[in-house]
């Protein structure tokens, strides 16, 4: 059990441990006062029935009404004790259950660049909108209820025990061994249904994640039944794992609810045989046990309920320290030397993670400020990888980049980054507007806005009652060269010494084309300017040309 603690605490974390910890305890004080309201239930009947006093009091006179008075006191304090208990348990869990997928996505998007390569996207979807909540629900959760249940049936089994020991152990070892026995069969099932559920959800966000993404081809191709299918089969597969889990949490208590009415029958006869001719004396008894059999058959099966979830969440807590041990904690905390001269690229290579071919061998070149530099080449020739390594995203397996002889590395990769704007191939826009996209901010400053608008050509959408309107889920609103020339309107929006752009001239006509690039050359006169292109009339308005087919320079 302390190696399961410790398992929580290390993916948690000890602050939410220790809240976790604050409310079960809570719980457990209530579940003490419950028992208390049940024990008092044997003086009260015995003070009833023979008018015996069980205890006196120099204040208080005990009466009846006295006694019942008290009896109700920590009966009703007991609840509202309870009530508060499940409050809190409810908001801890909630609110731990969201801010622990929330640090998961958080730890995600601070992963290197090329960590992405190995883990899709859909997996870690589903690790943040499911498996995390699952993860409390099925773990976190039920660990608290079953401390209070167990706490609640250990006091009052000392209750009875005082009273009836030898049929109070009697019926304690038949109940606990038959749901020993029935965890045991059911344990494997419980943890093959929580995997495949995992593995559901996985397909679920993967089939859907690529069906939305690529819904014109989709439509264009006649895949949407095939798509449709895949993921009916998927949903089938995760409502067929949860309902068998949810069988066999509450099948017991269905099977176990007749032998424990005929044990019941059996004991109370036992008990009477005991002492016929007086049933005044064990009225109080029966009463007792009947009283404590209310709250132990419900507890004793929400207990085994709960033990058989702790048991299902198990590859959750596998399948979440595997994905916490593939996450490294970021060291770029060193700051970057200042571009003030020259950028310099030193016989750098690169191969990717789990391939042998290598995508770059040997590539050196150099730039000051002012100059424009053409990367081109064939199709998979590394243009996209080689400024993926100037803009700090990936290192390089050898060679390096420097700043005025200063090298780059992981340790000042974020903070290199600020000083350069960055254009990818396919640009992606937020589900905002115009505006807001290009300044990347609610509160953009509206001068610079249209100044980087300009410098685009896309000037014509700011005012009008397309920047009133959200561009849509990535841009799907607006054409390819309108995204295309809003995502170059946000690289020019800030001032910095290095522009990177990744065909920005693609989706784009000639003449726009050239009036673009005129106007960011005219604009950006001494910052270095990289630009990847297939364009060998747009390569050679640079004053160098970086050809990766043969990895040579001009």
């Amino acid at each position: 059990m302390n190696e399961f603690i410790q398992r929580l605490k290390s993916l948690i974390g000890e602050k939410s441990w220790h809240r976790y910890k604050r409310v079960y305890a809570l719980s457990m004080i209530a579940s003490l006062l419950e028992t208390l309201s049940i024990a008092a239930i044997f003086p009260l009947v015995n003070f009833i029935g023979k008018g015996e006093v069980p205890f006196k009091l120099s204040v208080i006179p005990l009466t009846p009404e006295t006694l019942i008075a008290g009896i109700l006191s920590i009966y009703i304090f007991g609840l509202c004790l309870r009530a508060v208990s499940v409050y809190c348990t409810s908001r801890v869990n909630m609110q731990e259950g969201y801010g622990f997928s929330a640090r998961i996505f958080e730890l995600y998007l601070k992963q290197p660049y090329d960590w992405h390569f190995s883990n899709h996207t859909a997996d870690i979807k589903a690790a943040i909108l499911n498996d995390a909540q699952d993860f409390i629900s099925f773990v976190m959760v039920p660990l608290g209820r079953f401390i209070s249940q167990t706490t609640l049936v250990f006091f009052v089994g000392l209750v009875l025990v005082f009273i009836q020991p030898l049929a109070t152990f009697f019926f304690c070892a038949i109940l606990g061994l038959s749901y020993l026995l029935i965890f045991r069969i059911l344990k494997v099932f419980l943890k093959s249904d929580s995997e495949k559920q995992i593995q559901a959800h996985a397909e679920r966000h993967r089939y859907s994640s690529e069906a939305l993404a690529a819904n014109r081809e989709i439509k264009l191709s006649g895949l949407e039944n095939i798509f449709s299918q895949k993921f009916m089969n998927a949903s089938l597969k995760l409502a067929k794992a949860s309902s068998q889990r949810s069988l066999y949490t509450e099948m017991p208590k269905l099977v176990l609810e007749a032998f424990i009415f005929i044990l019941l029958i059996v004991t109370l006869f036992y008990i009477s045989s005991r002492n016929e001719g007086q049933l005044a004396t064990i009225t109080p008894t029966l009463t007792l046990f009947a009283a404590a059999g209310l709250k132990l058959f419900p507890m004793g099966h929400l207990m085994f309920a709960n033990f058989a979830n702790l048991r299902s969440g198990l590859p959750l807590i596998d399948k979440f320290e595997a994905l916490m041990s593939q996450f490294t904690v970021s060291e770029a905390i060193e700051v970057a030397p200042i571009l003030a001269n020259e950028l310099r690229v030193e016989d750098v290579s690169y191969t990717y993670p789990g391939n042998t071919v290598q995508v770059l061998n040997h590539v050196s070149f150099s730039a000051k400020l002012g100059d424009r530099v053409a990367i081109v080449g064939p199709t998979g020739s590394g243009k996209s990888t080689l400024i993926d390594i100037i803009a700090g995203l990936i290192q390089p397996c050898s060679g390096c980049v420097s700043v005025d002889d200063h090298p780059l590395s992981a340790t000042n990769s974020i903070s290199w980054q600020k000083q350069l704007q960055y254009c990818p191939q396919n640009p992606v826009l937020f589900d905002q507007t115009v505006t807001q996209n290009i300044a990347l901010s609610d509160d953009g400053n509206i001068s610079e806005v249209k100044a980087a608008a300009s410098l685009a050509c896309v000037d014509d959408l700011l005012g009008t009652y397309l920047d009133q309107l959200s561009v849509g889920e990535t841009g799907k609103k607006l054409s390819g060269g309108q995204v295309q020339r809003i995502s170059i309107a946000r690289a020019m929006y800030n001032d910095v010494s290095l522009y990177i752009l990744d065909e920005p001239t693609g989706n784009l006509d000639a003449k726009t084309a050239d009036r673009i690039i005129g106007n960011i050359f005219a604009a950006k006169s001494s910052a270095i300017i990289i630009i990847v292109t297939h364009d060998l009339k747009l390569a050679e308005k640079c004053d160098i040309q970086i050809n990766l087919e043969n990895n040579s320079n001009k």
